[in-house]
């Protein structure tokens, strides 16, 4: 009976630590997950506040009611090599601004080739982009095969008199613009300036010199035909800032979430380009 009772009471004990080992689990990943909401919500607060703060580089940081805490930093996006939209699809027709000048707090101001020559090279195009027709299909999307061309309309001279040079690269520009220059085809992975954590790797690029008769030029719009793609730029002297790059870091506890989000200057509108095209074609 004693030998009973003993084992009995050790079947119970196991079963007991068991469960409760359990629960006291399951409270730990509760409570984790809880306090990795706090933590991301903190994170977000800091993107907000950041937002209402885009003014040259430097930290917001901040405790909520909850006892999260958030440290954002702001750093305007510049030098050699970038990666348009944050390293995200540039949208088809839609295309982004390339500032070659500067645009805050003078917008204009103090182009990058005034006083040089050199050279800007363009980066698009990305793994399985590669198809030179128009259509697509249910297992072949379009969106996921169709080989962007690039259109990139530079304005130069001044503002107030602005000049345009248009360029456009297509790699398949014997089917689809027989007068495209011809996009270079190698493969280049393009690291962003000011977050090393992310690079791309393109397939198709393209130069443009900027020679004595360009030094002048101030901005540029990149669009992407066809398809949206990711878009990279490097030029041999380093661009001024394109926008904010902004990491925000919430704490709670043992909780650490991060978030980064890119906010562009806000751009020009697209028809403003073509209204000059239509101007010099008069």
């Amino acid at each position: 009976m004693l030998l009973v009772v003993v084992l009995v009471m050790v079947v119970a004990l196991t079963v007991g630590l068991s469960v409760a080992s359990r629960t006291i689990t399951s409270l730990k990943i509760s409570k984790q997950n809880e306090d990795s909401q706090r933590a991301f919500q903190a994170a977000e607060t800091g993107i907000q506040e950041a937002l209402q703060q885009l003014s040259g580089n430097h930290t917001v940081a901040g405790i909520l009611d909850n006892q999260a805490s958030f440290n954002a930093v702001i750093n305007q996006t510049s030098g050699n090599q970038l990666l348009l939209n944050g390293g995200d699809d540039v949208t088809q027709d839609k295309g982004m601004d390339v500032w070659l000048s500067g645009y805050s707090p003078v917008m204009y101001a103090n182009p990058i080739f005034s006083a040089t020559t050199g050279t800007i090279t363009f980066y698009w195009g990305t793994a399985g982009q590669s198809s030179c027709t128009q259509g697509g299909s249910a297992s072949a999307p379009r969106g996921n095969t169709v080989r962007p061309a690039l259109e990139i309309l530079l304005l130069y001279q001044t503002p107030s008199n602005p000049q345009l040079r248009k360029y456009l690269f297509d790699a398949c520009s014997s089917v689809r613009f027989p007068g495209a220059q011809p996009a270079s085809s190698t493969s280049t992975t393009i690291t962003d300036a000011n977050n090393p954590s992310v690079s791309v790797t393109f397939i198709y690029s393209a130069n443009i010199s900027i020679n004595a008769a360009l030094n002048t030029a101030f901005i540029a719009k990149v669009i992407p035909l066809y398809n949206s793609t990711k878009i990279g730029v490097a030029s041999s002297i380093s661009l001024p800032g394109q926008g904010s790059f902004i990491t925000s870091t919430g704490l709670f506890g043992d909780s650490s979430r991060k978030i980064q989000y890119f906010k562009p200057y806000p751009q020009l509108p697209a028809e403003l380009f073509y209204a000059i095209i239509a101007q010099n074609s008069n």
